[in-house]
């Protein structure tokens, strides 16, 4: 049932309803009768027959050439192969519209006539001229249209996705700044310049790098990922300094020169696995990154919070509408009883 209701629901296009399509069509069969064939107002019987012949070729003409539209948009988009896409339609509609003409003449001939001769067929194909002009006329509109609806559409998402990207950066940028962050980082540096203060030294070092970065990229779209990894060993030796060994992070990404990445979404990743999973001597958080082909994967052993901050999924919905607007990649998200696991597509420079 649904696939009939899609198919009735392309092939009525641009209408909502059947009867709205069918009633265009019995419109545009009274207009060609009347401007193209005056003789079929001779009589009620030749106008029946006009009228019977004109609207089977108007809405097999229209039905045929809406559908063959509809299936090119999907499989070649009209954006990124224009060319193809108009030439593919052109050679398409007019081979559809001369071949449905001349078929539906003979079939109507042997309708109402009950017999057809070669010389009639000669004459059917002699005017399949027309149904060329037609299926031409209509592939350019049809394309031009394609093309316009399509860079409309573009635009609405590119627009959308500029928004969402902006309230990733925002998100991304308060999380770095919040206060609990700030409060946690400080009672270590309090401690440490008591028990060691070259630690102490090293730890504001780490501390102040790593807000540099985030000021230095809040506006930036990507990064190359040799600086995010970076700042995410900065990041991984704060949460050490402060967790000691209760979590142990295994870094083995290899990073290759034109690796480009959406700012500070690793971080944002171990920042989750921290805050959604308990940490103990006995029961270390264990967070791997590594590269799986043209991903990074980062994945940590579950161990719930039983208490602990409830999930709104803002962070994770903004990276993922933050990378709709640089890739067609999506991230992929696997998850067990034993790991969580995360893999962010790995973007190139041009």
């Amino acid at each position: 049932m649904d696939e009939d209701l899609k198919f009735q629901q392309i092939i009525i296009r641009p209408f909502e309803t059947p009867w709205k399509f069918v009633l265009a069509n019995l419109l545009l069969t009274l207009l060609v009768i009347t401007f193209f064939f005056n003789s079929a107002f001779v009589s009620v019987h030749v106008f029946v027959r006009s009228f019977l012949w004109g609207f089977t070729i108007c809405i097999t003409q229209w039905s045929g050439i809406v559908y063959i539209t509809y299936r090119i948009d999907q499989r070649i988009p009209i954006l990124k192969h224009p060319t193809k896409r108009i030439v593919l339609g052109l050679l398409a509609m007019v081979s559809y519209s001369v071949a449905s003409y001349v078929l539906i003449q003979i079939l109507m001939l042997w309708i109402l006539n009950g017999t057809f001769s070669l010389s009639q067929i000669y004459y059917i194909f002699k005017g399949s001229y027309v149904a060329f002009l037609i299926g031409a006329t209509l592939a350019l509109l049809f394309s031009a249209n394609g093309y316009l609806q399509a860079w409309r559409k573009s635009e609405l998402q590119a627009e959308k996705l500029k928004s969402e990207m902006l309230a990733y950066k925002y998100e991304s940028l308060r999380n770095q700044m919040n206060p609990h962050f700030l409060f946690n980082s400080f009672n270590v540096l309090s401690d440490l310049i008591y028990d060691d203060q070259k630690q102490a030294v090293k730890f504001v070092q780490q501390l102040s790098g790593l807000f540099r970065y985030v000021l230095d990229n809040r506006d930036k779209e990507l990064v190359p990922l040799s600086k995010e990894m970076a700042f995410v060993e900065s990041y991984i030796f704060l949460l050490k300094t402060r967790f000691e060994n209760k979590i142990v992070v295994e870094n083995q990404l290899v990073v290759e020169d034109d690796d480009l990445i959406v700012p500070m979404s690793m971080q944002l990743l171990i920042e989750n696995a921290i805050k959604h999973n308990e940490a103990s001597t006995s029961k270390p958080l264990k967070i791997e990154i590594h590269r799986t082909e043209n991903r990074i994967e980062v994945k940590n052993n579950l161990q719930i919070k039983r208490i602990g901050e409830p999930s709104s999924g803002i962070g994770m919905k903004n990276m993922h509408q933050q990378y709709k607007f640089f890739t067609d990649e999506l991230i992929e998200v696997f998850h067990t009883d034993q790991f969580y696991s995360v893999k962010l597509p790995i973007l190139k420079s041009m």
